[in-house]
């Protein structure tokens, strides 16, 4: 209300001024400027605000994005190192499987060298006898 009492005054004190400079000095209320001038200010500062939220918001979501990727790539690293350790732990039963049959094969074979040569020494005796019968 006393700004309104003091820009009354003034009007009245500067009835000789023109109207329009009377208008401009104390009645507008925005300091001289014009209502749409006022409204583009207003607008500039709102979208201005609003720019400065995304670019807030998305310096957040790149840092959550970057911590994400980053806990993923550890996790796979753990999950590879675990996948090569069980790879070598089945390696390595796989050998120790193939050991065991090697073993078994070769003492096989030898069982079968032994029956053959026992073989071997029964077709002798009996190609001897028979040759003696023969004789």
């Amino acid at each position: 209300m006393a700004n309104l009492e003091g820009c009354q005054e003034r009007v009245l004190a500067g009835r000789l001024q023109p109207k329009r400079q009377r208008h401009a000095k104390c009645c507008s209320g925005t300091g001289g400027y014009s209502a749409g001038w006022v409204f583009v200010i207003g607008a500039l500062l709102i979208v201005t605000g609003v720019l400065v939220l995304t670019l807030i918001e998305s310096k957040k979501a790149r840092a959550e994005v970057a911590a994400t990727l980053g806990s993923s790539v550890v996790r796979q690293n753990a999950l590879s190192q675990e996948h090569r350790a069980e790879i070598e732990e089945i390696n390595k039963q796989n050998l120790l499987k193939m050991a065991a049959v090697s073993k078994d094969h070769h003492y096989e074979m030898e069982n079968l060298w032994i029956i053959l040569s026992i073989a071997e020494q029964d077709l002798d005796a009996a190609l001897k006898v028979a040759s003696k019968a023969t004789q």
